[in-house]
């Protein structure tokens, strides 16, 4: 090999080993792509001038634009786990174990055991498409277009703003709930300090429990209160599963599929079991304690933590105010979801830079929050059997078209064609059965305002919603999603 050959293979490797420079890493780099999104024009124009100055502090500028397989440094699969762990250690969690007791009249074995199970169940999904980010590099709203098609995936979408917009404003109205009986601030705890708070309420508590606890009722009466509350749980945990895969786009792809679907799957359960079961035991305490029971229905949640840690006098306030701060660990993800997914709703909404979205729904979900402040645990109950009915029905859909027409394999995808309508499903297979999911729905549903015909004949009011949304969409969605691939191609 001559000297020259020798040269160039040397010239060669180092302009390899040079990072390449991606144009969605950065507000600058966004603006010079040219994917028909109007951010230059209008009133977006001063938005992203404001952004190029925010590159300077970090502020995340990418948004649904997927992101490629060499720009992903995020090696770290454990911080999927830590994140979810810290996100569910909440008073919100807390608020879901009691709803047993206090809506379906369970005693304290059959709620812990159901919750147990359905929070087992319910975090497996959420576990499986947090595997979609890294292997696809887009997020969960995005990605949807795969089997729903671009305009059917809007559906989504609109669910998926009114959820974050929900959430934020429950977890809001809890950790407020927890300020109202305290005036001195203290710092934003860490999680394992949240964990601590939540040991010393039921610490202080204890002796008044009723353990180890009563059954509630029998035969048809206990299965309705099990699988009502059962969906309200599910509704809570699967709550997560239109966001998993937006926390792992920037994650190599080489990253284990294994360790990352498990420590997703404990980071979910641990919290989501742990700290559900103390608002199950917390409940327990009314019969020793009226007084409590008085001030949790004057004050929710906050009202009952408040009674709990009544022994502790004013340190009982210090960590009153640590639970209402745990609030930040929950609504920052809502919001940061949030974000993405009024991206994913049409170029002209991609236009606007991320922060200032985050600003809007932030002034929005607190006027809310003030507005909803007496109703929390009602408001609750509605919001969880919402979710479980629509995620239900969503998850169906996508992780069909995973397993059977892309044969569960990613090598069946082509992400780079994400904005492409033409080179995506038609979607009409997907509208239909999300029409007729619903329709499961509504004949297994067992709410304060309708109760489906299939569940009047469980208990008086068994809820089967979500099985059944789940059922009915899939049933609906393979024969379908048949025919249109054969017709439309794609």
């Amino acid at each position: 090999m001559s000297y020259e050959n020798e040269k160039d293979l040397e010239a060669q490797a180092n302009v390899a080993t040079v990072p390449k420079q991606h144009v969605h890493s950065s507000a600058v780099g966004i603006l010079e792509t040219d994917d028909g999104v109007p951010r230059t024009k209008g009133v977006f124009a001063p938005l992203w001038k404001a952004m190029s100055w925010f590159d300077r502090f970090g502020v995340e500028a990418r948004g649904i634009e997927r992101v490629p397989e060499d720009d992903r440094p995020h090696t770290s699969w454990w911080d999927n786990g830590t994140l979810w762990f810290s996100v569910n250690a909440c008073v919100g969690t807390f608020g879901v174990g009691y709803l047993g007791n206090l809506y379906w009249d369970m005693g304290l074995r059959d709620s812990a055991l159901t919750i147990v199970f359905f929070n087992l169940l319910s975090c497996a999904p959420v576990a499986y498409m947090s595997t979609f980010g890294k292997e696809l590099g887009l997020r969960q709203m995005v990605l949807s277009r795969f089997s729903m098609g671009y305009w059917t995936g809007m559906i989504p979408v609109i669910f998926n703003l009114i959820a974050c917009t929900g959430w934020a404003t429950m977890n809001t109205i809890a950790g407020v709930s927890c300020w109202q009986a305290i005036s001195q601030t203290h710092q934003i705890p860490t999680v394992a300090a949240v964990i601590i708070c939540f040991i010393i309420a039921m610490g202080t508590s204890a002796k008044y429990m009723d353990l180890p606890g009563a059954w509630g009722g029998s035969g048809p009466v206990e299965a309705a209160g099990v699988l009502s509350f059962g969906c309200a749980i599910v509704g809570y945990a699967l709550g997560w599963v239109s966001f998993a895969a937006d926390f792992t786009v920037s994650m190599p792809k080489e990253t284990s599929t294994k360790k990352l679907f498990w420590v997703t799957f404990w980071g979910l359960a641990i919290p989501l079991i742990f700290i559900e079961l103390m608002g199950a035991l917390a409940v327990t305490t009314f019969a020793a304690r009226p007084d409590w029971e008085e001030m949790f229905n004057d004050g929710a949640v906050g009202g009952l933590l408040a009674a709990l840690l009544q022994p502790c006098g004013g340190f009982g306030k210090f960590v009153l105010v640590i639970l209402g701060l745990s609030t930040v660990a929950v609504d920052t993800p809502n919001v940061y979801i949030f974000t993405n997914t009024f991206h994913a709703l049409s170029p002209y909404c991609q236009a606007v830079p991320r922060p200032f979205i985050a600003l809007l729904i932030s002034i929005v979900y607190a006027a809310l929050a003030a507005a909803g402040a007496d109703s929390f645990s009602a408001v609750l109950e509605n919001l969880l059997l919402f979710l479980a009915y629509w995620l239900a029905i969503y998850f169906g859909i996508v992780v069909a078209e995973h397993l059977i027409f892309r044969k569960n394999s990613f090598e069946n995808y082509a992400p780079e064609d994400y904005k492409d309508w033409r080179k995506l499903p038609l979607g009409l297979a997907a509208l239909v059965a999300l029409g007729m999911g619903w329709c499961g729905a509504a004949l297994g549903m067992s709410t304060s305002w309708f109760v489906g015909e299939i569940a009047q004949r469980i208990g008086g009011g068994g809820d089967v919603g979500f099985e059944l949304a789940f059922g009915f969409a899939v049933v609906t969605f393979v024969p379908l999603r048949y025919l249109e691939r054969r017709w439309w191609g794609y």
